[in-house]
């Protein structure tokens, strides 16, 4: 198997359907997870420079992708799919709803 992503504890195979979606990218973390429907949420730790971004993505109407909410350290970022990196040596919590 050829492993591109570890999610939790699962390993994804590359031609595998699932794709985290999420990625750093000029200073911007992007947000856009594609999943099979019946995977309810799934974890992912994101490291930039002394940040820590501890990812949760919860799937509550079964879709496969579609982002409907992002919270930043529990305050939410209405119409956001990405957020701006930090290099401050603090732990963020990101939460992710697709819908």
């Amino acid at each position: 198997m050829d492993v591109v992503h570890r999610i939790g504890q699962l390993d994804v195979p590359r031609r595998s359907r699932v794709d985290p979606g999420i990625s750093g990218a000029a200073g911007k973390l992007l947000l856009a997870p594609c999943i099979p429907p019946d995977w309810p949420h799934f974890d992912i730790v994101f490291r930039h420079a002394s940040a820590r971004y501890e990812i949760q993505v919860d799937n509550p109407n079964r879709v496969s992708r579609g982002v409907a909410r992002v919270e930043l350290d529990g305050k939410e970022l209405p119409g956001e799919t990405s957020i701006v990196l930090a290099d401050d040596g603090r732990t963020h919590s990101v939460r992710v709803t697709l819908g």
